[in-house]
């Protein structure tokens, strides 16, 4: 059946009473994940956006700050987080293997697969992973493709952003379908990339 969140792997262990929580759920509802990187300290806008992003299953942060995703979790939203490239010495995973609604979720900053060349390196280590979505950040670029059957998706920030204005993402997880789509926070206007790879208002 369909599965909660779970982090798998060397970094995460397994998170089981929570993870059970959210497997029953997902029986009865789509999986609603909010997602953000590189809020670099901006904890004021990241309270504000999460507050905005609703009733969600899942929050995923994708690094620059970790410390962000901590504090983030004491609101009781339960966050995932990497470290990033900025935070040396930082004691955090550089990434996360978390798996939701049967899907398998790669959280990495990016930094470490030089995402700002190509990303050869990236879905080399997904492919080995198994992972079905590529979670990343470092760019600062709102953005998401398919490289094969993995899905890469990077929020965008809320710091210093490439683009139009601060931005977070949503993932919605139904019936083994992903929706992913952008949420630009100052005009709020809504990018959804269809299955036809199509951005549409």
């Amino acid at each position: 059946g369909a599965l909660g969140a779970r982090e798998t792997g060397s970094h995460g262990g397994q998170d089981g009473e929570r993870g059970d929580q959210l497997a029953h759920r997902s029986r009865r509802h789509a999986m609603r994940i909010g997602v953000l990187s590189d809020t670099h300290g901006n904890l004021a806008l990241a309270e504000q956006v999460i507050g905005e992003m609703g009733s969600v299953d899942l929050v995923l942060h994708a690094g620059d700050y970790y410390e962000d995703s901590c504090r983030l979790a004491e609101s009781g939203v339960r966050v995932i987080g990497v470290v990033g490239n900025c935070e040396c010495g930082v004691d955090g995973p550089p990434e996360r293997l978390v798996q939701v609604a049967g899907k398998r979720v790669l959280l990495t900053h990016g930094h470490r697969y030089r995402v700002k060349q190509d990303f050869r390196s990236l879905l080399s280590r997904a492919r080995e992973l198994n992972a079905d979505v590529v979670v990343f950040g470092h760019t600062h670029r709102a953005e998401a493709f398919w490289l094969g059957k993995v899905l890469f998706f990077n929020p965008g920030s809320l710091y210093a952003p490439v683009g139009d204005g601060p931005t977070y993402g949503m993932l919605v997880l139904d019936n083994g379908a992903i929706d992913p789509s952008f949420i630009v926070f100052v005009r709020s206007g809504v990018l959804t990339f269809d299955s036809e790879g199509i951005w549409r208002l």
